[in-house]
């Protein structure tokens, strides 16, 4: 099995609070995760499609765009990308926005960063085990598919044999 090790993993950080931002890309860096900031959702998207992101966590309350946003548009160009939000929006009903925004974890101000870390590897992990999993099923087809031709081409030998059969007298 061949796992992701934290330095290849490459984090997508939006979070507009610069002494906050600052201090959390460190953390992850220090972690041994590879972290680009954006710190205005005007910016986040058009720098999300220059690079190839593992993760992503997002702030909700930015300038100019919202996490909410963010993370739908997120969902159009790759429904694959685990987001998480990281945000002081407590209530039920951003929560539930947050997850149906495409969130696959939604953490609030103050956090653990211990968790934090905790979630990420987590979500990876069930990521890694689901791309493994389409990986094998594509091989097994594959493996089948090469299977089933060479039998096809052994009936139609047969076939053509038995065929022939007929038109030889003996």
């Amino acid at each position: 099995k061949i796992k992701m090790s934290t330095k290849s993993v490459k984090i997508f950080l939006v979070e507009d609070d610069l002494s906050f931002g600052s201090v959390l890309k460190s953390y992850l860096e220090i972690n041994d995760y590879s972290v680009e900031w954006v710190d205005d959702g005007k910016y986040a998207i058009e720098h999300f499609r220059k690079g190839l992101f593992n993760i992503c966590i997002l702030d909700i309350m930015l300038p100019h765009v919202d996490g909410f946003t963010i993370a739908n548009e997120i969902r159009q160009i790759n429904n694959e990308v685990p987001i998480i939000f990281l945000t002081a929006k407590k209530l039920k009903e951003d929560v539930l926005k947050g997850y149906g925004a495409g969130g696959d974890d939604y953490i609030t101000k103050p956090f653990d960063t211990d968790i934090l870390l905790a979630k990420i590897k987590a979500i990876l992990s069930r990521r890694d085990l689901q791309s493994g999993t389409r990986m094998r099923l594509v091989q097994y087809h594959e493996g089948c598919r090469k299977v089933f031709t060479r039998v096809h081409g052994i009936i139609e030998m047969v076939a053509q044999y038995l065929g022939g059969a007929d038109d030889n007298p003996r």
